[in-house]
């Protein structure tokens, strides 16, 4: 993404999903004088540079070893602050400081919610990207699971017997998620089923590819 160039349009949606992530979208846009566009790109670095490194952090608690995990919480609390992520600065703060004065003891409440916070960051880089695919037509490749795909479609034949048009909408979300995996081209298949009416057919081959699992 251009740093200088943001839509209005994918800004305010990606506004919408950093806010219930417990960012402050507001002194990350400060910090960065303004530049929405520059805050979005970094804020899906951060995602991908920590997404993961809960595990290591467990790793380290579970050994004890406070002197690499006081290292490694100092840096997420700066880097989560530099990008207004300031729930995970806090948490991340709350188990750096005690042990850099000295403390031989781990906040486990506060762990656990940074762990949690932590691993979140992987569901909030896709829906970045995807939204980022969807308003600009920059896309990534995408990340789906099997798990992943046949969940989706799970929930995508219930919503077809309720609302045709919400599972339009959840198929278009599948297919960013699906592009570049070896889910692209069942879910292009499901997406052109649907958007031609056939929902007999299509229901039968969702039925097919989750029986298949």
């Amino acid at each position: 993404m251009n740093d200088e160039l943001c839509p209005p349009s994918l800004f305010k949606e990606a506004q919408h999903l950093l806010t219930d992530a417990g960012f402050d979208v507001g002194a990350g846009v400060d910090r960065l004088r303004g530049n929405e566009s520059k805050l979005l790109r970094l804020v899906k670095m951060f995602c991908e540079s920590y997404m993961q490194a809960g595990e290591e952090i467990e790793r380290l608690y579970k050994q004890g070893d406070l002197t690499n995990l006081q290292r490694l919480t100092h840096q997420i609390k700066g880097t989560a602050a530099n990008v207004g992520a300031m729930a995970i600065s806090r948490l991340a703060a709350s188990i750096e400081t005690p042990i850099k004065l000295g403390g031989k003891e781990v906040d486990e409440e506060a762990l656990a919610a940074l762990l949690d916070k932590l691993t979140d960051l992987q569901a909030l880089h896709t829906a970045l990207s995807d939204l980022e695919c969807q308003l600009t037509g920059v896309c990534e490749n995408g990340t789906l699971t099997r798990d992943d795909f046949l969940r989706e479609l799970s929930v995508i034949k219930i919503e077809l017997e309720a609302d045709v048009a919400s599972a339009m909408d959840m198929v278009e979300r599948l297919k960013v998620s699906a592009k570049g995996t070896e889910y692209e081209t069942e879910s292009a298949k499901v997406d052109t089923m649907l958007m031609s009416f056939q929902l007999d057919e299509l229901n039968e081959y969702i039925d097919n590819l989750l029986e298949a699992k």
